[in-house]
């Protein structure tokens, strides 16, 4: 018990800070604490080990890049390493393709490489949730990838998906659904085609437990699936944070009714209108949104945004 009420301070903020106890830093960045000594520090039981390791995890990095905080861990010994390696958490932050090294470009040997990698991550992350990350590659097969990927969504909490056609359907047509996933990135690669417009509607629906959406779209190319998610009054009312890049005037004017209380809108590039008459745009005389934000947003457009609005509940508005 002495020792336990000895290491209360060992949920450590940084591995700098854990790092600094192990290797005595002749300047270290701020003054020294009474630590205890390193043999108990070595002698951890590999649960608190992982706890602490955990709080080091950057979810946004590779496991295997060299930047991921974890990295300089596992080279301390053999014993951190394989407390690392045999963690499930360790093995969540899937994506295809994988990190690259710098000055390494993707090359056909490399996408067979990081297709392996995404197996053994779907089977090494053992029940625990998972990140998924799914690009669609040029000229490649990414039909076994992608099917491994759909294998663990039911334990998908964030994805991030860069759709074509192909990927859509596949994704849309999925059987087993993501009834965890959180967060979604999604981007277009190319305009859908018409027949999938049902199908979007279907598949955003479905996530029933999103609570935040980052949507980009491209109208001047023809990339613009936005229209047929505006009439999802269910969806977007579930959301406590949303992103809109490319969007138009119109549609975050008819949604902006359906959101929460307590709800954080961002607009990016937000400069494009479906019709001319400024007249014609609906008059909205009750959002409940938090926070409103406009980044890279033409002037006129903020403006009718700000004009058309009543917003009684928002706390902050950044332009």
């Amino acid at each position: 018990m002495a020792v336990a009420s000895s290491l209360q301070f060992t949920v450590l903020r940084s591995v700098q800070s854990f790092t600094s106890i192990l290797f005595n830093p002749l300047d270290p960045p701020c003054p020294r604490l009474p630590l205890p000594k390193r043999a108990i520090i070595l002698d951890l039981p590999d649960e608190l080990l992982w706890s602490i390791f955990s709080r080091c995890m950057d979810p946004h990095a590779s496991p295997f890049s060299n930047e991921n905080p974890l990295q300089p861990l596992m080279k301390v010994c053999v014993r951190w390493r394989a407390v690392i390696l045999e963690a499930p958490q360790f093995w969540s932050h899937i994506s295809f393709p994988g990190w690259r090294r710098h000055g390494k470009g993707i090359t056909p040997a490399s996408l067979k490489e990081d297709e392996e990698r995404v197996g053994v991550q779907v089977v090494k992350s053992g029940d625990v949730p998972v990140t998924i990350r799914l690009v669609p590659v040029p000229d490649y097969d990414s039909k076994r990838v992608v099917e491994t990927m759909l294998g663990a969504s039911t334990r998908v909490a964030e994805a991030e998906f860069l759709f074509n056609n192909d990927l859509f359907k596949r994704v849309s047509a999925h059987a087993g659904g993501f009834p965890i996933l959180q967060r979604l990135n999604v981007r277009l690669s190319e305009a859908l085609d018409a027949e999938y417009n049902a199908a979007a509607a279907e598949f955003f629906g479905s996530l029933t437990a999103l609570k935040s959406l980052s949507l980009a779209s491209d109208p001047v190319g023809g990339i613009d699936w936005l229209p047929t998610l505006v009439p999802l009054s269910q969806m977007w009312a579930r959301l406590r944070v949303c992103e809109l890049t490319d969007c138009m005037v119109d549609d975050v004017l008819l949604i902006l009714p359906h959101f929460s209380p307590g709800t954080r809108l961002s607009l990016i590039l937000g400069k494009l209108r479906r019709v001319e008459d400024p007249k014609t745009l609906p008059i909205i005389d009750h959002t409940n949104i938090q926070s409103l934000s406009f980044n890279r947003c033409g002037d006129h457009f903020v403006e009718t945004i700000l004009r058309n609005i009543t917003a009684p509940s928002l706390q902050r508005l950044a332009i």
